[in-house]
């Protein structure tokens, strides 16, 4: 089922389900890993996938480029690493749980991040894309579920706590 958001202004926005953004096979659980790697990993669950054409390198530039305007790791364990890309035909993300952590993440509180969500869409989806980031870091707001999704023991179980699935 699709969702429909209201803009405040022109009315509603489509944003496709969550399992179709975020399908399980780009849900990945590690023990631990740099942030370079980190999103190294999250882009090669993405590029190339038939929303986004794209190579890992281009792509990896971009999400890089982005980084370096404001580190995406918002506090609390999450980092949401997002950039809008001409190449992009919809909006795609992936996701991948760090047990121990990713210790230099640069997270605005300074702590590991632990659980990274990467989000690519087009450039001409902008509502979409701040309604997609904010479905997902409303997650955060609640502590127990903050908790289920840190100590989510497979794949399957952490693509249901992040999709509602």
């Amino acid at each position: 089922m699709e969702k429909y958001f209201s803009t405040g202004d022109a009315g509603f926005v489509k944003v496709p389900p969550l399992p179709e953004i975020l399908p399980l096979e780009r849900v990945k659980i590690a023990e631990s890993a740099s942030k370079d790697e980190t999103l190294s990993l999250l882009v090669g669950m993405l590029a190339g996938i038939p929303a986004l054409p794209i190579s890992a390198e281009k792509l990896k530039a971009a999400i890089c480029a982005r980084e370096k305007l404001m580190s995406t790791g918002i506090g609390l364990g999450f980092a949401f690493p997002h950039v809008r890309i001409p190449e992009a035909r919809e909006i795609a993300a992936a996701a991948v749980l760090m047990k121990n952590g990713i210790p230099d993440y640069e997270s605005l509180d300074r702590q590991a991040v632990r659980l990274a969500v990467m989000i690519i869409a087009p450039p001409g989806q902008h509502a979409q894309h701040l309604r997609l980031l904010s479905a997902f870091s409303s997650k955060l707001k609640d502590p127990v579920l903050s908790e289920n999704l840190f100590s989510a023991d497979s794949e399957e179980v952490l693509h249901a706590l992040l999709t509602g699935k």
